[in-house]
């Protein structure tokens, strides 16, 4: 159980907002949890709890984001966010979930779903579920001879970020890292 040096300021229903949200983001699928399952709720309230200048400055885009989903979702179902069915939320999220799609007059809520989305991701892919979901064994050491580096495919990436930023890339004379 890890201890948070700072109080969690989310308000239960900020929390119960944060939870639908991340839900639609990223939802239970076959054997993956939601991201709700795996504490992404928990994440997102200690990120904009931290009392640093960056976690500051995105808790005033999230916070007002999430009362806005609470007004957005009474002027269209008389409830908050997260005791709408399923689809009226992901009709009020569709309006500000995609870049060029989002409903005029929306675009500082597309600005909070977006940080939310991305925050979701880290959250969840982070977790060791949600490693599982992509294959990732985790740090594991190599059991047997020495560490035979990345993979084919993975070097060609680096390559190609690397010579994408102007750079040479070359490999040390005696293999590959």
């Amino acid at each position: 159980e890890p201890a948070v040096p700072w109080p969690l300021t989310m308000t239960k229903a900020e929390l119960a907002a944060t939870a639908a949200l991340v839900d639609l983001i990223l939802p239970a699928d076959g054997q993956a949890p939601s991201a709700s399952q795996v504490g992404v709720p928990a994440f997102i309230n200690e990120w904009v709890s931290a009392p640093y200048p960056d976690q500051q400055e995105q808790r005033a885009l999230i916070i007002p984001g999430l009362a806005w989903l609470d007004k957005e979702a009474s002027k269209r179902g008389g409830q908050a966010f997260a005791q709408l069915r399923v689809d009226d939320q992901k009709k009020i999220a569709d309006d500000i979930a995609f870049k060029d799609k989002v409903k005029p007059g929306f675009e500082k809520p597309a600005k909070f779903f977006a940080r939310m989305r991305a925050l979701t991701m880290g959250a969840y892919y982070t977790t060791p579920e949600g490693w599982k979901v992509i294959g990732y064994p985790g740090n594991t050491p190599v059991s047997s001879g020495p560490y035979p580096g990345p993979t084919p495919e993975a070097l060609e990436h680096i390559k190609g970020v690397i010579e994408g930023k102007g750079l040479k890339f070359t490999l040390p004379e005696n293999g590959p890292l």
